[in-house]
């Protein structure tokens, strides 16, 4: 058993979406980072690859270029690492309070898009995928309190995330079949709640009163 702590310093959040084992001596962390700068929150997805012993071997940031504006969600949802150790990435795309666009993109071993260097902020000009529409609503909305959501896919676990307006992660859980959301305990203000699963990906805006 061999126990290694992650350290982030105080201007970064960060949520993992899984880790998961490679090919040979290391394994993959990935998910979201914000970023705050100035005033500014930025979200990124990430990956980082790590050895076995904790070291880490690699991490790089990931936008999209025709969507890099600060109000712009990025996430990496999952990767498949191929046998040559190229990654090929499934991402999402959202802008605050819109709906979740399908990010692909592939990378080498070292994370990089085969140029001769490689940044630890990278932008993937990859194939962006516009989903059907969402059927996922919730109400009431306004609220004082809890909301329902109705239209999602059952027998699937869903990532539920709650943002703040500028970009501040809240709360963030896993649920299976979610049927509502409880804000009572937060604060009256505008709130951005990311929904995320195989069957179904899309970001509300909600009104606590």
């Amino acid at each position: 058993m061999k126990e290694h702590v992650i350290r982030m310093d105080r201007k970064h959040d960060i949520y993992i979406s899984e880790i998961e084992a490679g090919k040979g001596d290391y394994f993959f962390v990935y998910g979201q980072v914000s970023s705050r700068v100035d005033q500014a929150n930025n979200l990124y997805g990430f990956i980082t690859k790590y050895a076995n012993n904790g070291d880490t071997i690699w991490t790089h940031t990931y936008r999209h270029p025709s969507y890099n504006q600060e109000d712009y969600f990025h996430y990496i949802n999952d990767l498949i690492e191929e046998d040559n150790g190229d990654l090929t990435v499934l991402g999402s795309i959202a802008p605050i309070g819109g709906k979740n666009e399908v990010w692909v993109f592939r990378v080498n071993s070292e994370g990089c898009f085969g140029t001769d260097s490689c940044y630890q902020f990278t932008l993937g000009d990859h194939d962006v995928i516009l989903p059907e529409p969402s059927v996922i609503k919730c109400f009431p909305n306004p609220t004082t309190g809890k909301v329902s959501l109705s239209g999602i896919p059952l027998n699937e676990t869903y990532n539920i995330r709650i943002y703040s307006i500028d970009g501040r992660l809240i709360v963030s859980n896993k649920e299976r079949n979610p049927s509502e959301i409880d804000l009572s305990h937060m604060n009256a203000g505008i709130y951005l709640i990311q929904i995320t699963g195989e069957k179904a990906n899309t970001t509300l805006k909600l009104i606590k009163i």
